[in-house]
């Protein structure tokens, strides 16, 4: 899969889904490859470059729903209890849809549209607490590979 600044995101889809291949597994270059195609898209975006505190904003805030998550879990080990806390934290997940679209106002644009596209779409296909789990890292190889591509830090 290439992406490139302002490329749109292909969607995988096989029977488990965006982030896992047929056998149940994590997809073969999710966490590596295709991480990386995306964070040196973001680093290099000749529209909007994105930088350190814009990418810590978003990744912090998914981080904080994982600890939410966790919390909850913890409190009972049941299937079912784990399906409620992930149903308590996936409104919470999609609204930081809303914070990308803010991110991305003309007028005071924050993040390229390549991040933005990026994360709205890997959000939409977060279904369950697999697809959760998956997704948060995703997310940290994307910020590990976008500091190992010279991401801009802004002081």
């Amino acid at each position: 899969m290439h992406c490139t600044a302002g490329a749109v995101i292909t969607k995988r889809r096989n029977s488990m889904g965006f982030y896992y291949d047929d056998a149940g597994n994590l997809r073969d270059g999710l966490l590596d490859k295709d991480a990386e195609q995306y964070a040196i898209s973001f680093v290099n975006d000749r529209e909007k470059q994105l930088n350190s505190n814009q990418l810590r904003r978003f990744y912090n805030e998914c981080k904080s729903l994982e600890r939410r998550f966790e919390f909850s879990c913890q409190q009972s080990n049941d299937e079912q209890s784990q399906e409620i806390a992930f149903l308590k934290v996936l409104p919470l997940l999609k609204m930081l849809k809303a914070k990308v679209s803010y991110a991305t106002n003309p007028s005071n644009k924050k993040i390229p549209q390549s991040f933005a596209k990026w994360l709205n779409s890997s959000i939409d296909e977060v279904n369950n607490e697999q697809d959760f789990r998956a997704f948060l890292l995703s997310f940290e190889a994307v910020v590990g590979f976008c500091y190992g591509n010279g991401i801009a830090k802004v002081r």
